[in-house]
C-alpha cells in the first residue's frame, strides 16, 4: 500500500468519525432544543394542525412508558360537531375567539380493558395511578412530537371551563355508561402557532435543578 492510498484511508476514516460525532451531537442538541426552547403552552393559533402531523405525534404518544401495557389512554380529536358543541358550552372556543382556530384533542383513561386495569376510578389504587402516569407520559410525548414539527399545543383542564363528563358526553358524544368508565385527563389544544414557539419566553423554573429538586443520595 503506497503513501497516497494510506493518506486517503486516513482522511476517509477521520471524515467518518467526525461525521458520526457531529450527527450524534446534533441529535442531542435537537432533543434538548425541542424540550427547552420549542415546546411551549401556546395561547393563540392561526389554524388547525395538518392531520398527518397529529398522526405522527400519536405514533410517538403510544410509545410512552406503560406499566402492564394496559394502553388505557384514549385520544379523541373533535370533528365539526364536537367543536360546535364545545363552542356552545364555552364562548371562548368559538372559531376566531380567544384562542384562534386550533384543533381539540380530548384525552381520557379507560377503565377495565385489561385484567390489570381498575374497573372504575372511584378509588385511586396503585394500578389506577400507574395508568394516570402512563397517560401523562403519552400526552407529553405527543406535545414534544408536535413541537418538533413546528406545531403548537396547550394541555388544558380546569381552565377549559367545561367539566370532564361534559367533554366526554357532549363533545365526544360518548354514552353515559361509557363516559362513566373513563377519567378525563384534559383537552390538548393543537394547531399552527400565531408566532414561532422558539420566540416565546419560557416561564422561569425558579428551583432549577438544584436541591431540593435534584439530589444525589449517599
Amino acid at each position: 500500500m503506497d503513501n497516497e492510498t494510506t493518506s486517503l484511508i486516513v482522511v476517509l476514516a477521520t471524515t467518518l468519525a467526525v461525521a458520526f460525532f457531529w450527527i450524534k451531537s446534533s441529535k442531542e442538541k435537537t432533543v434538548t432544543t425541542v424540550l427547552t426552547k420549542d415546546r411551549r403552552s401556546v395561547e393563540k393559533y392561526s389554524g388547525p394542525a395538518p392531520i398527518a402531523t397529529i398522526h405522527k405525534a400519536m405514533d410517538c404518544a403510544v410509545y410512552a412508558p406503560n406499566h402492564w401495557k394496559t394502553q388505557s389512554w384514549r385520544f379523541r380529536l373533535l370533528g365539526p360537531s364536537g367543536k360546535a358543541k364545545l363552542a356552545k358550552l364555552q364562548e371562548k372556543f368559538q372559531p376566531g375567539g380567544a384562542f384562534g382556530n386550533p384543533d381539540f384533542l380530548v384525552v381520557s383513561i379507560k377503565a377495565g380493558d385489561h385484567p390489570k386495569s381498575p374497573k372504575d376510578f372511584s378509588e385511586w389504587n396503585t394500578l389506577a395511578l400507574e395508568d394516570h402516569a402512563a397517560c401523562s407520559c403519552a400526552i407529553q410525548n405527543f406535545m414534544i412530537s408536535c413541537a418538533s414539527q413546528g406545531i403548537a399545543t396547550k394541555w388544558m383542564t380546569g381552565k377549559m371551563g367545561v367539566s370532564g363528563p361534559d367533554m366526554l358526553k357532549e363533545c365526544c358524544q360518548l354514552p353515559e355508561e361509557d363516559a362513566s368508565k373513563e377519567h378525563y385527563m384534559g383537552t390538548i389544544l393543537v394547531g399552527k402557532p400565531d408566532v414561532p414557539m422558539s420566540t416565546m419566553k419560557a416561564p422561569e423554573r425558579k428551583s432549577g435543578t438544584t436541591e431540593p429538586i435534584f439530589q444525589e443520595t449517599p
